[in-house]
């Protein structure tokens, strides 16, 4: 039987994003002033997600004027944003470097100010395509030069120009249906030699848990997301660059199209436990190691 929350009605619950299942119970409350939400896990593989179903429509509004306003006090990019976004695109572009991956065409869905798309195409001269829902953001990535629609429908691509890097950074948990996004990437959208990088926040190290983010990610249902999807993963880091030095709080994945394993996602135990214990070792290397486990803003370097 599902479980729920007085705040949560049994028939307004979603289904779990993952594997379906209508079998799920509380995980966790976000009390937040503007948009309290309840978090559930799924009973059948354990995956957190939020218990409102969102409705696309309701989704695509949200990003286009809410979102950035919401969580930036801003509707434009913040030096605070770009300094952040900067320091990341260095570092996911190191991370493709390091394992040979030198793209020709490269999709960054979610591209926010575009700083990726630059920073891939000056360190591998590959031509730069973004998505952004965010109509000041997109504006912004635009103005810098770049070729950025507001979703991937307006996105056509035949078998031979598809793009042999598609990337979703900070994107996945703000999905409401990750699994027939994924599938649409891999079959529609990317090379069929071509490489898939993700990047999420961490269950187990990071807050997670925001108005924004419809799901919330461990790296086993990351990875099993990914298999689910039809991607083989090649490689996962877990980080905190450019936060932190010693706390895990992203998961980064670099994967390619393959075959999807099984219909059958496998659980992951103790989650909430995990999580619980995860944080209390977070606040003790906080108190332990302040200036390694939280870097100050990196500077605006452009």
């Amino acid at each position: 039987m599902t479980h729920t929350s007085p705040s949560t009605p049994p028939d307004t619950i979603r289904r779990c994003p993952l594997c379906g299942s209508s079998q799920s119970r509380h995980f966790e409350h976000l009390k937040h002033p503007v948009m309290p939400m309840e978090y559930r896990i799924c009973s059948d593989c354990s995956y957190v997600f939020q218990a409102h179903a969102w409705e696309e429509e309701e989704l695509q509004a949200y990003y286009s004027e809410q979102y950035r306003v919401q969580m930036e006090q801003s509707d434009r990019p913040t030096d605070r944003v770009r300094a952040i976004e900067n320091a990341r695109a260095r570092l996911l572009t190191e991370k493709l470097a390091a394992s040979g991956v030198v793209p020709n065409r490269h999709l960054d869905i979610g591209c926010s100010t575009g700083a990726f798309l630059l920073e891939c195409s000056n360190k591998f001269g590959c031509q730069p395509t973004g998505v952004e829902p965010g109509n000041s953001y997109r504006q912004f990535a635009q103005e810098r030069g770049l070729e950025v629609v507001p979703s991937i429908d307006a996105i056509a691509v035949d078998t031979s120009d598809r793009f042999d890097l598609v990337s979703l950074i900070h994107v996945v948990e703000h999905l409401a249906d990750p699994v027939t996004t994924l599938v649409r990437v891999r079959e529609t959208l990317l090379a069929q030699n071509g490489w898939l990088l993700v990047e999420v926040p961490n269950l187990y190290a990071h807050d997670s848990l925001e108005p924004a983010h419809v799901s919330a990610f461990s790296p086993h249902t990351l990875e099993q997301l990914l298999l689910k999807t039809g991607y083989r993963v090649m490689r996962t880091w877990m980080h905190g660059q450019p936060r932190s030095e010693i706390l895990q709080l992203y998961i980064t994945m670099l994967a390619k199209p393959g075959k999807p394993a099984s219909t059958q996602v496998q659980a992951e135990q103790l989650v909430l436990f995990r999580r619980k214990i995860c944080l209390f070792q977070r606040r003790v290397l906080q108190r332990l190691m302040p200036s390694r486990a939280w870097l100050p803003y990196p500077p605006l370097d452009e």
